[in-house]
């Protein structure tokens, strides 16, 4: 038995369902305002340290409409180690301290 999860119904629901392979489509609604997603923004960046959070927090939520939490999860968890690759970047190897 296979369950297939996707946001809406898109064509590889539609093309395992054509060949049999998923009997059943179960959609989830999860409704997420732009509050919602800031508070899942939240979360996520708690303990990142980020100038003007609130600011950055509201204008990335209004970027978002449509993400679950879990892609917001991603979203910022690579926006992270994003931020670290860039900083480590500007270093030079003698600037990076080894423990």
């Amino acid at each position: 038995e296979w369950v297939v999860g996707e946001q809406s119904e898109g064509p590889l629901v539609r093309e395992l369902m054509g060949v049999g392979m998923v009997d059943r489509c179960v959609r989830l609604r999860v409704p997420m305002d732009q509050q919602a997603r800031r508070e899942v923004l939240e979360v996520c960046c708690r303990a990142l340290p980020v100038d003007d959070k609130s600011a950055v927090l509201n204008e990335v939520a209004s970027w978002t409409a449509g993400l679950l939490p879990s892609d917001i999860a991603t979203l910022t968890r690579q926006a992270a180690l994003g931020a670290i690759h860039r900083n480590q970047s500007d270093k030079s190897p003698m600037d990076v301290q080894r423990p």
